[in-house]
């Protein structure tokens, strides 16, 4: 069987556009997580899986985080 030029496109184009529609169907599966900056007790910034964080906190005021660097600060 002789391949000519357009079915080798064809089947470059049938490649192409399964391999794009594999790779969609895998990127939907996969969900990114949604991250969150908070601060350690030692004072480091870190970023958290925000699933990982339970939802009965309070969030901190402006006041009590400046205290609390105050309070900690390294001289």
């Amino acid at each position: 069987m002789k391949t000519t030029r357009r079915k080798f496109l064809g089947f470059m184009g049938l490649f192409a556009a399964s391999t794009a529609l594999v790779s969609r169907l895998m990127g939907k599966a996969v969900k990114k997580p949604t991250m969150v900056k908070m601060l350690t007790r030692d004072g480091h910034l870190v970023e958290v899986d925000m699933n990982r964080i339970p939802g009965n906190r309070k969030k901190a005021t402006s006041d009590q985080v400046a205290s609390w660097i105050w309070k900690n600060q390294k001289i």
